[in-house]
């Protein structure tokens, strides 16, 4: 008899296991509307190795690195939707491996396989070094990809900080933009195109801004920003700017009139700035335009 009754509690359990799990992968086919990686990782084994479960593992990824952002300082009372927005703008159109669909069901499986042994622990510093979170990557852009702790300037502009690749030659930085109703991408490049010109009359074609690579030191001045960002000339390595330029800029698209500084880059801390037009050469240059 107490047999039986163990045989009828666990057929009871199984049963109510199998309800649950049933239950749960009636929600895959709307993971999109997920935010919580529990939820997500509560949905995990209900998508059979495919093409549709890479796509899942890419939207996982992103919610992973979402709720890394949070934790940041200043992150924490940012909505769901602002921090996916703000990752799914930084890592959405980089290079995806080119996998045949052999590949990408054979690299599904291997974090089929992660997933089942090993927890992301988000809270460490080095949450990128476990296998599960490399295999994440690699389905989405590499296994080294390093989603690095951005930067809240002001309440209203971040600035993002990534590597692929795991090179120093992969860091990778952009700029958003906080409104009331949305983020948005800043473009800085069309802003340093003007800087760019006018340190290439001084110091020759070749000039090129360090932000991509480098990133850029942001503050509120008045009304508007000042900029420092490092710069290259022709001759400098790619790992070593020689220069770095001080300017305003009221909108982050045009610099302000007579704002222009610039300094050896070797201290940024003790720059002796000039101020541009650098020379009578480069003057005439600019009359001459």
């Amino acid at each position: 008899m107490r047999k039986l009754f163990l045989s009828l509690v666990l057929l009871a359990t199984s049963a109510i296991a199998l309800c649950q799990a049933s239950a749960n992968c009636d929600k895959a086919l709307y993971y999109r509307d997920m935010n919580s990686i529990e939820e997500l990782g509560a949905i995990q084994n209900c998508i059979r190795p495919s093409i549709t479960k890479s796509e899942f593992y890419k939207y996982y990824f992103e919610k992973v690195l979402a709720n890394r952002l949070r934790a940041a300082k200043g992150f924490s009372g940012f909505a769901d939707k602002t921090l996916s927005r703000i990752v799914y703008l930084c890592i959405h159109g980089l290079t995806s491996p080119s996998f045949e669909t052999s590949g990408v069901l054979e690299n599904v499986k291997k974090i089929d396989g992660f997933f089942s042994k090993e927890k992301l622990d988000l809270s460490k510093p080095d949450y990128y070094e476990g296998d599960l979170y490399k295999a994440l990557a690699e389905n989405y852009v590499d296994s080294h990809f390093i989603f690095y702790e951005p930067e809240l300037i002001n309440g209203e502009l971040i600035m993002v900080y990534y590597n692929v690749g795991g090179m120093g030659a992969g860091d990778a930085h952009k700029l958003l933009k906080i409104t009331k109703d949305e983020v948005i991408m800043m473009y800085p490049d069309l802003m340093l195109s003007d800087v760019t010109k006018k340190m290439e009359k001084f110091f020759g074609a070749g000039c090129y801004d360090g932000f991509f690579r480098n990133g850029m030191d942001i503050k509120r001045a008045g009304s508007g920003y000042e900029i420092t960002v490092p710069y290259y000339t022709a001759k400098d390595a790619s790992c070593c700017p020689s220069k770095v330029v001080k300017f305003t800029t009221q909108d982050l698209y045009d610099i302000d009139e007579n704002s222009l500084l610039y300094g050896d880059a070797v201290d940024k801390g003790s720059v002796s700035w000039k101020k541009y037009p650098f020379n009578k050469q480069a003057k005439k240059k600019d009359d001459d335009d």
